[in-house]
C-alpha cells in the first residue's frame, strides 16, 4: 500500500467463532491501537490480553516500570470512548489471571508474578483516575432491571470503582461501602463487598456482619460470602480461612460450600503459596478428610495443586513431598489417588 504515514495495524481472523491460537508480531503500539480503534471486540480483548500479558511479564522478569505511556493511551481511549459496550470495557479492564500470566512463564514464583500484576494494575489506575471518576461520577442511579444495557452499564462502573479504590482507598473505599449499603442487585453488592474484603478493614467488618445478618439463610449468598471474603484476602497465612472454616455456617459435607471456602483458598496466590507449604498442607489435610465422604469433590479439589509443577524448585519440592504424603500414609479414594499420581507424574516431566 502506498499513502500512508505508517504501518497499518492488521486486525486478523474477525467474526471467527472458533477459538484460534495465533502468534504476530505486531507491535506494542498497533496492539495499543487495536485496543483504542477496533470494531472487532473479539480482537481488542485479545490485544489488551497480549499487551497486558506482555508489560506483567517485563515487570516480573526484568523489573521494569511499566504500565507504558503506551497501554495508558490506550486504556484513556477505551474508556472514554461513548460508542464502545460498557461490557466490554469492563471485560478488557479484568486483567488476565496470575494463573493465566503463569502460563506464559516456565519455572516461576507465583507469589512474585502476583506482586508484579498488583504493581502494574495499580499504577494503571492511578493514571486513569480521572477517566474513571468521572464514569463513577456520572453513573445513573436507576431501578434494577435484569437487562443487558443495565448488565453492561453495572459491570463497567463496578469495574471503574475497583480501580478508583486502587488509585486512592482513602477516597474511595467509603464510597464502595456506600455503594454496597444501596445495592439493590446482588451484583453491586458482591462488587462492591470484594472491595472492602480487599483490604480487610473496619468498613469490611460492618458489610461482612451485615451481609451475613440479611442473607445468612439463603445457601447461594452465603456461598458467595465465603468465597469473597477467601478470594480477596491479601494477607499471607491461614488466619482467615481456619475462621472461616470454623464458623458456624460452614459444613465440610456441603459441596458448594467447600469449593466456595477451599477452592477459594487454593486459588488465592497469597494464601496458599505460603513460603513455609502450610498452605499446601492445610489443602492436604482437607482432602484426606472430605475423600472419607465425598471422594468427587475431593479429587476436584486436588487439581488445584496441578498449578504448583511449574514454581521454583523449593516450592514444587514441597508440593510434591505432601502430595506422596497423602498417597503412601493414608487410603485415598480411586478418585484422589488418579489425581494425585496425575499430578506427580507431571512433576516428574517437567
Amino acid at each position: 500500500f502506498k499513502g500512508f504515514k505508517k504501518l497499518p495495524a492488521i486486525s486478523v481472523l474477525r467474526s471467527f467463532s472458533a477459538p484460534v491460537s495465533l502468534k504476530t508480531d505486531l507491535s506494542k503500539e498497533q496492539l495499543a491501537e487495536l485496543i483504542a480503534l477496533d470494531t472487532d471486540s473479539v480482537n481488542r480483548y485479545e490485544s489488551a490480553r497480549e499487551l497486558v500479558i506482555d508489560e506483567i511479564k517485563s515487570i516480573y522478569l526484568k523489573n521494569a516500570a511499566g504500565p507504558s505511556e503506551i497501554i495508558i493511551r490506550a486504556y484513556q481511549k477505551l474508556i472514554s470512548d461513548p460508542s464502545t459496550d460498557p461490557m466490554l470495557k469492563s471485560e478488557i479492564m479484568t486483567l488476565p489471571g496470575v494463573d493465566t500470566i503463569c502460563s506464559e512463564l516456565p519455572h516461576h514464583d507465583a507469589v512474585g508474578v502476583y506482586h508484579a500484576r498488583e504493581l502494574f494494575l495499580n499504577r494503571l489506575a492511578s493514571a486513569l483516575r480521572s477517566e474513571l471518576d468521572h464514569v463513577w461520577q456520572h453513573r445513573q442511579a436507576v431501578p434494577y432491571r435484569p437487562e443487558p444495557d443495565q448488565m453492561s452499564d453495572r459491570a463497567f462502573t463496578n469495574a471503574c470503582l475497583t480501580y478508583l479504590t486502587r488509585a486512592s482507598r482513602e477516597v474511595y473505599e467509603e464510597q464502595a461501602f456506600n455503594h454496597f449499603i444501596k445495592a439493590d442487585n446482588m451484583t453491586n453488592r458482591i462488587a462492591a463487598y470484594g472491595i472492602l474484603c480487599r483490604y480487610a478493614g473496619p468498613l469490611c467488618e460492618k458489610a461482612t456482619q451485615q451481609y451475613r445478618d440479611r442473607f445468612g439463610q439463603d445457601q447461594l449468598a452465603m456461598d458467595k460470602w465465603f468465597a469473597v471474603q477467601m478470594g480477596m484476602s491479601q494477607v499471607p497465612d491461614l488466619n482467615l480461612v481456619q475462621k472461616l472454616a470454623s464458623d458456624s455456617l460452614f459444613d465440610l459435607k456441603n459441596p458448594n460450600r467447600v469449593r466456595a471456602l477451599l477452592g477459594s483458598f487454593a486459588r488465592n496466590v497469597i494464601t496458599f503459596h505460603l513460603k513455609d507449604g502450610s498452605g499446601y498442607e492445610y489443602l492436604a489435610k482437607h482432602l484426606i478428610e472430605i475423600d472419607r465422604f465425598n471422594p468427587s469433590i475431593a479429587a476436584r479439589l486436588a487439581t488445584l495443586f496441578d498449578k504448583t509443577q511449574k514454581l521454583l524448585p523449593e516450592a514444587k519440592a514441597r508440593s510434591v513431598e505432601i502430595l506422596t504424603r497423602v498417597i503412601r500414609q493414608n487410603s485415598p479414594s480411586n478418585d484422589l489417588s488418579e489425581i494425585i499420581n496425575k499430578v506427580l507424574q507431571c512433576d516428574q516431566t517437567k
